[in-house]
């Protein structure tokens, strides 16, 4: 048995490997460690040793590689599947992300058009489209432009109706597609209910924003109508890091030894394993594209997704890469999910 068949083998019976000070450390379900594994441990010592720490520092991030100005911008491999959905399902508005700011007290509306384009200006995810160029999907960075939010008057109507029309508009407005060819993936609406009380709808298409970063983008806002309105200079929040720097670095590293290395370790992974899997689905009739995706609320225990956490932190250099949270939580919730 080789070193790499060994890992094969132990990775199939749930035993982490890592290193700590140069030694070798593991951990293994009780009963799994045989005689016969316990032997070949030993035997392998060092070249596990070497496997581990090979493994450990291509899981490292690498160094970002700057883009030039006039270099083509490969999309990241997150951005490439949302385009593949794009181009398979055109308008489909699955992937649109959408927040709202209700905003309290009086309003100065120049001031807040003014801090949403500064934000426009300071982030150029926001001002990129996507479009093909020579058979290949590249980012698109537009220059700055001055970009209007249109605003809507419900402060004349009866708080019920005031109430539902706020609603439907939320709803025109996560449905209401993006081209990504065109842009923009982002646009704003205001909606006065009354002299005090406005709301602002955000809606961004997820290829340009996901859930961290329209956290950003609303405390932000926030931060740069408050400098407009005070007649401050807003404190720059830049860093040097640019996503269209991000999509390159990955899609270089997506590239030569690593990524042979990578496919070589799933393939004897996989090997032997049953080329079609017999999932739940959907009646055929049910399986249409409709655009009214619905979220699913699942509570995990705290101590529970505790325990999941400590375990995945706690030996990255045991994996080919640090296990991404989210898939391990979907197994753990996937017994109490089921097609309806």
């Amino acid at each position: 048995m080789t070193a790499e068949e060994l890992v094969s083998r132990l990775s199939r019976h749930g035993v982490s490997l890592w290193s700590e000070a140069g030694r070798l450390r593991y951990r293994a379900p009780e009963g799994v460690l045989n005689d016969e594994l316990r032997s070949e441990l030993k035997l392998h010592k060092t070249e596990l040793l070497n496997i581990v720490a090979q493994r450990h520092s291509t899981s490292e991030t690498p160094r970002l590689q700057r883009v030039r100005p006039d270099a083509p911008i490969p999309l990241s491999s997150a951005q490439r599947s949302l385009w593949f959905l794009d181009q398979l399902y055109p308008h489909h508005t699955g992937a649109n992300e959408q927040f709202a700011l209700r905003l309290r007290g009086s309003l100065e509306t120049e001031h807040l058009i003014s801090a949403w384009n500064r934000l426009l200006e300071r982030h150029e995810i926001l001002r990129t489209r996507f479009d093909s160029i020579n058979g290949e999907p590249r980012q698109i960075i537009e220059p700055v432009s001055f970009q209007a939010i249109a605003l809507t008057d419900l402060s004349a109507l009866p708080k019920p109706v005031a109430r539902r029309q706020l609603e439907a508009a939320a709803v025109d407005s996560i449905r209401e597609p993006f081209s990504l060819s065109v842009g923009p993936l982002v646009r704003a609406r205001l909606l006065r209910l009354s002299d005090r009380r406005h709301v602002l709808l955000v809606t961004a298409h997820h290829i340009v924003a996901d859930g961290v970063s329209v956290a950003i983008m609303r405390d932000e806002l926030a931060r740069l109508y408050d400098d407009s309105v005070a007649g401050r200079a807003s404190a720059s929040t830049h860093t040097s890091a640019r996503y269209a720097d991000f999509a390159a670095t990955e899609a270089g590293r997506l590239q030569g030894d690593w990524v042979r290395g990578e496919a070589e370790f799933w393939r004897r992974q996989l090997g032997g394993a049953p080329q079609f899997v017999d999932l739940p689905a959907r009646p055929q009739a049910d399986r249409a594209q409709t655009g009214t995706e619905k979220r699913l609320a699942v509570n995990i225990p705290a101590p529970l997704a505790d325990l999941i956490m400590r375990c995945l932190e706690k030996e990255p250099a045991a994996r080919p890469q640090t296990a991404e949270k989210v898939i391990t939580l979907l197994a753990e919730i996937a017994p109490s999910v089921s097609w309806s």
